[in-house]
């Protein structure tokens, strides 16, 4: 993916927007359902390393002397580790997770004078995106009840 920056002459400013708003939503999206499905997320070379992951690898292994670095990149959460989004990206997802947050505590945005177009865009982008993994969810619920109510027939087939 590259970045915004770049001119196009047939889409200018709105082709831009809509671009952003289907990546970020996109990629939020996918981040949510990673995290979903890992029940969790990278906490951070930080915390990991005072309880997670690096801990843990330098409590079995004291005399190893392997760098964070290199502990993160074998361990499963590493594509939710904070810094693993596309750089370009990056301060648009920053910008939605802090108007999220205001929104969270009260914050009201009176549309559209309220907040800058790329604003609204970060906001809606993150719309989609949870409902993208709201979609994905009950997909895989779903599939996971069918799959058990087929796994009951075959059951209940096997023991006539």
């Amino acid at each position: 993916m590259e970045g915004y920056y770049h001119y196009d002459p047939d889409r200018g400013l709105a082709g831009k927007i809509e671009r952003l708003e289907r990546e970020l939503a996109q990629w939020l999206g996918d981040h949510l359902t990673l995290r979903r499905e890992l029940k969790g997320g990278c906490p951070g070379e930080e915390l990991c390393a005072a309880n997670g992951v690096i801990f843990e690898a330098r409590q079995e292994r004291p005399d190893a002397g392997a760098r964070n670095a290199d502990i993160c990149e074998t361990c499963v959460m590493l594509e939710t580790k904070p810094g693993q989004e596309p750089p370009f990206l990056t301060p648009y997802i920053a910008l939605a997770a802090e108007l999220d947050e205001a929104h969270q505590v009260g914050g009201v945005f009176s549309y559209p004078d309220a907040l800058t177009p790329v604003e609204w865009t970060c906001l809606r982008a993150l719309h989609r995106g949870r409902m993208e993994e709201e979609r994905r969810r009950q997909k895989s619920e779903e599939q996971a009840q069918t799959a058990a109510a087929e796994v009951s027939r075959l059951d209940s087939m096997r023991r006539r």
